[in-house]
């Protein structure tokens, strides 16, 4: 399972996602995520009756032998319970991205961030997704501000599974969009600085900040020469 995690962190660590899901598939991504939701599912799933989970579990694993297996994971999940739908959801979003289907990707990951029936560590995870998707999707025309809604919940809770990798994905929103380089190296060092934030991306934070404050003295240098030319032409 050590292995999982190394794979999903070196996936997040170079932002490919499609690279990601097209070595590893949807497999791997599900345990991960069954893994990280923790304590709090294997209460979910110990609660459950053990008929209806195995009948559910074995509905996605049909579905993962599928031709196409994004619209079957979509195609049952009324069968299934809401913890089970919501993995099979994000199942099928991955396999999306995988197959470059992105408006498919998105509307699955928006519909999975929007339902009160998700629960909130993968209701985060689907935000994350979305706001991802849509920086990388010109034609969405995303402006910042809904960006940085769906990112909030996270970049707000310390406690948030999601909170270091938010915290980034705002610090690229304020650089991309809003050519914001201070707001930028500022969401970089609050991830740096969190104390429930892992190290490994703590380093990546540091990195990042390092990039967006030479970034800004670059443009506040560019600003400060153009305003004295403008000074001198004026003269």
């Amino acid at each position: 399972m050590a292995d999982i995690f190394q794979e999903v962190d070196e996936a997040l660590k170079q932002e490919r996602v499609k690279k990601f899901w097209k070595e590893n598939g949807p497999h791997l991504v599900a345990a991960a995520i069954i893994v990280v939701i923790g304590t709090a599912a294997i209460n979910i799933y110990r609660s459950w009756d053990l008929g209806r989970n195995e009948a559910g579990t074995a509905k996605i694993m049909a579905a993962l032998e599928a031709e196409n297996i994004p619209a079957s994971l979509e195609d049952m999940k009324d069968e299934l319970r809401s913890d089970q739908r919501s993995v099979a959801l994000l199942m099928a979003a991955g396999g999306y991205v995988q197959d470059n289907e992105r408006e498919e990707a998105l509307r699955v990951y928006s519909e999975l961030a929007s339902s009160s029936g998700t629960p909130a560590i993968l209701r985060q995870y689907a935000a994350l997704m979305q706001s991802r998707l849509l920086l990388d999707m010109p034609d969405q025309q995303a402006d910042a501000p809904r960006l940085y809604g769906l990112l909030e919940p996270m970049t707000a809770d310390p406690e948030s599974a999601w909170h270091g990798h938010a915290l980034l994905q705002a610090a690229v929103t304020a650089a991309h969009v809003e050519s914001d380089f201070q707001a930028a190296a500022n969401f970089a060092r609050r991830a740096s600085e969190s104390p429930t934030v892992h190290e490994s991306l703590k380093g990546r934070a540091r990195a990042l900040q390092h990039v967006y404050e030479v970034r800004l003295s670059r443009s506040n240098a560019t600003e400060a020469k153009t305003g004295e030319q403008s000074g001198e032409t004026q003269e």
